[in-house]
């Protein structure tokens, strides 16, 4: 389940439809900031074309922004709730475009991500 899958990975920015979330064991917040919209933009663009230097520069930058964007105090009953009313919203191709870029994620995660947070 993606809710699941979500709730036990770091919080990264994905698009869901025009908008823009913060998604995470640790945050659910919509993403207003044009500069992160870019970074969610050149990341996959990247990524698609296999730059991988350039890709981890903006999976990092995404990184940073969302643990900028994290609440105080951590409320991890809010964050799923919020999580589980967003996601009971899409549609089942905003659900499928979410679970693909959180899949994208994955993999940069184990390839960019995991030594930075050691």
């Amino acid at each position: 389940m993606l809710l699941e899958k979500l709730l036990s990975h770091p919080g990264f920015l994905y698009q869901i439809g025009p908008s823009y979330y913060y998604l995470g064991k640790w945050i659910c917040s919509p993403c207003t900031d044009q500069e992160a919209s870019d970074c969610h933009f050149m990341f996959h663009m990247n990524l698609d074309s296999q730059e991988h230097p350039e890709a981890a520069y903006y999976f990092l930058k995404l990184r940073a922004m969302c643990e900028f964007a994290l609440e105080v105090p951590y409320n991890p009953d809010k964050i799923r709730r919020d999580m589980e009313e967003l996601l009971a919203r899409l549609s089942p191709s905003d659900l499928e475009l979410l679970t693909r870029q959180f899949e994208k994620f994955q993999t940069a995660w184990e390839d960019y991500g995991q030594e930075t947070v050691r």
